[in-house]
């Protein structure tokens, strides 16, 4: 009876151990989860964005939220038809959506933020409409974003290219040094876009106002990454390139002022 009571005991605290342990673990990583937001400007692809904001729903990866910029689709017909699939998001407060005029580059990503605060996230996550993320594409930014203190840009040189051939699409990988689509950026440098975009030499002498207006209309992106390596630590994220498929064949959306 004794060595059954002792065996008994023994059992009961290794399990309660064990749920301690996950409980632990658990709290520990919602304590320092990164609240993100994911920006999405879409350029007359009111179909291709549905389905990307689908996709984010389903993310293994809960905190976070999505604000849409769209352009060049008519208001009240979107609002009929595909907004119906985002209502339930749009209610709890997961989805924002904006409907604005195409602008420069820069423009066209800060319409994602202009009615939001921006002390209510720690990262922004620049999307396009047309690219494919994997289910744990936004669990592993908040994994790597822990791997180093003071980032200020986080982003991916890995990723798989999904390209138009003559006969049917096929599968390169990504080499550029600066992958766009895979952008996130802290407070610090999003509080910078929006200033230099009422004020180019707003961050003067730290970023001229003449490197401002040469590639805030075309280079948006390029111009963030710069600023970033001047407000933090520059991140590269090595996940898999299966992690993000870039739709080569279609024209950038954040460019809509060169699209016609």
């Amino acid at each position: 009876m004794k060595k059954t009571s002792l065996f008994l005991i023994c059992f009961i605290s290794i399990i309660c151990g064990y749920m301690l342990t996950w409980c632990a673990d658990v709290i520990w990583h919602k304590m320092h989860e990164k609240r993100i937001l994911v920006m999405i400007s879409s350029w007359k692809r009111p179909l291709l964005l549905s389905g990307q904001i689908i996709r984010f729903a389903n993310q293994t990866y809960d905190n976070f939220d999505i604000s849409v910029s769209v352009k060049g689709a008519e208001e009240h017909w979107v609002r009929s038809t595909f907004m119906q699939e985002w209502q339930e998001m749009m209610k709890s407060g997961k989805l924002r959506v904006r409907f604005d005029k195409n602008k420069d580059q820069l423009a066209n990503l800060l319409d994602t933020v202009r009615d939001v605060n921006l002390d209510d996230y720690d990262y922004f996550c620049k999307v396009d409409d047309d690219d494919w993320y994997a289910p744990t594409y936004l669990e592993e930014v908040n994994e790597w974003l822990h791997k180093e203190d003071n980032i200020s840009l986080s982003h991916s040189r890995k990723a798989t290219l999904l390209r138009n051939g003559d006969d049917a699409v096929w599968m390169g990988f990504n080499t550029s040094v600066l992958s766009g689509p895979t952008m996130c950026f802290d407070r610090r440098v999003m509080d910078a876009a929006l200033k230099i975009e009422k004020d180019p030499a707003a961050l003067e002498p730290l970023y001229s106002k003449a490197q401002v207006l040469a590639l805030k209309g075309i280079r948006e992106d390029a111009m963030l990454h710069q600023i970033a390596e001047k407000l933090g630590k520059n991140q590269y994220r090595m996940t898999s390139p299966y992690n993000i498929i870039y739709g080569q064949q279609y024209p950038s959306v954040i460019r809509g002022n060169y699209l016609k």
